[in-house]
């Protein structure tokens, strides 16, 4: 569990989106557009992300500290994960939801996170 400083950060810096799940960082965020989701991650879970690894956000929301949302993986398979939304995805994400398949089955079957159909099928960004 982290100590020190890391420790005294404040964990009341979001607001639940009801729509995704996400928990959206209102704090200020790092250079790079991201929140605190390291932070809240390893606070939350009480797991530490070894070194060389990364947290990736299920739900592609750069905001998004929902521990839920957030799996440690390599850094490769973080890009990879999050180039291989195509267009063509996106709409056949649409087109089952509006046939009425569940969102956790879509998730399943394009292995994304429901959160991230949820986004898609509301006009959300998506990527």
């Amino acid at each position: 569990m982290p100590t020190g400083i890391y420790m005294r950060k404040p964990l009341s810096l979001y607001k639940v989106d009801k729509i995704s799940g996400c928990w959206n960082y209102t704090g200020k965020l790092q250079k790079n557009g991201y929140g605190e989701h390291r932070y809240y991650y390893q606070r939350i879970t009480g797991k530490q992300i070894p070194n060389g690894m990364t947290l990736d956000h299920l739900c592609r929301n750069k905001i998004c500290v929902n521990p839920e949302h957030l799996e440690v993986v390599t850094l490769a398979e973080n890009k990879r994960r999050a180039s291989k939304l195509s267009y063509g995805i996106v709409e056949n994400v649409k087109r089952m939801y509006s046939r009425g398949i569940k969102q956790c089955e879509i998730g399943k079957i394009f292995r994304i996170h429901q959160c991230h159909v949820s986004r898609i099928i509301n006009n959300l960004r998506w990527n």
